[in-house]
């Protein structure tokens, strides 16, 4: 995991038939936190995320996300884009943060917070 410190990451609710799960850390020397999301099923899971313990966040730039339509797809030669990746800008101006995770995917925000 990127960072210097694990952060809590919690859950509540649940979506039925969904496997997903999630990791923050902090990189100190930046002041960056970093939330790694997974989702290995096939149903798009709606999200609120919030930053607790720090005393600003900056807008978040980007997220990365790279999906699929099968957890079984692989890029080759042949077929290079099975297998995507996007980057795309969020506003964080109205926490928490309203996100959904797309079915197969993995998704990494980084935000700048003050700690």
């Amino acid at each position: 995991n990127l960072g210097d410190y694990l952060l809590a990451a919690t859950t509540s609710g649940q979506v039925p038939n969904t496997t997903w799960n999630a990791t923050a850390s902090i990189v100190k020397s930046s002041n960056e936190v970093v939330v790694k999301m997974a989702n290995f099923g096939e149903v798009d899971v709606p999200l609120e995320i919030a930053f607790h313990g720090f005393s600003s966040v900056k807008p978040i730039k980007t997220a990365f996300i790279v999906t699929s339509n099968h957890g079984s797809d692989k890029n080759s030669l042949d077929n290079p884009t099975y297998v995507t990746d996007s980057t795309i800008s969020i506003d964080v101006s109205h926490l928490p943060l309203s996100f959904t995770l797309p079915a197969m995917a993995v998704v990494v925000i980084r935000a700048d917070v003050e700690v």
